[in-house]
């Protein structure tokens, strides 16, 4: 892989070897290893911080409370429907290939080559309330947890 890093050795400070190196995301890590390793080649993964999404949250949030966004003719229905259209993506696995999966860990979807898991910066159905940052976190701990179960159940690609 080439780009504007080397490896060091932790023990030995030597240089390590770049062209068997791929730098993964520590909390990807043991996905994309059970993916590559069955055949399933991803590219480029991202497992998305989730402050951005409580950011905007709260922002919007304070915009609602204040009536701001109801001065402007945006009804409750109408905010909803800007924001879901934005929602988060939290997990994206790039496939080098446009695989046929029978089925998919709960939550993702898969357009063409790409896998995704959008977090919904929603708390609930009925009012605009937007997710804590520990819920927006938990979430995402628990999708990579369905993702690592689905790709250790995947049958190896032939």
């Amino acid at each position: 892989m080439k780009n504007g890093y080397l490896s060091l050795n932790a023990k030995t400070f030597d240089i390590e070897n770049q062209e068997n190196l791929i730098l993964v995301e520590a909390s990807l890590a043991k996905a994309v290893s059970l993916l590559n390793k069955k055949g399933y080649r991803v590219n480029i993964c991202s497992n998305a911080h989730i402050y951005t999404a409580f950011l905007i949250g709260e922002v919007v949030q304070g915009l609602i409370d204040e009536k701001i966004l109801e001065i402007n003719n945006l009804t409750k229905d109408k905010i909803r429907k800007v924001i879901e259209k934005n929602d988060y993506q939290a997990i994206i696995l790039m496939f080098e290939e446009d695989y046929k999966f029978k089925s998919l860990p709960k939550g993702f979807k898969l357009i063409d080559k790409d896998l995704t898991y959008y977090i919904s910066t929603f708390s609930d159905e009925d009012d605009i309330k937007f997710k804590t940052i520990l819920e927006l976190d938990n979430e995402r701990k628990e999708s990579i947890k369905r993702l690592e179960e689905w790709a250790n159940n995947l049958p190896y690609n032939e």
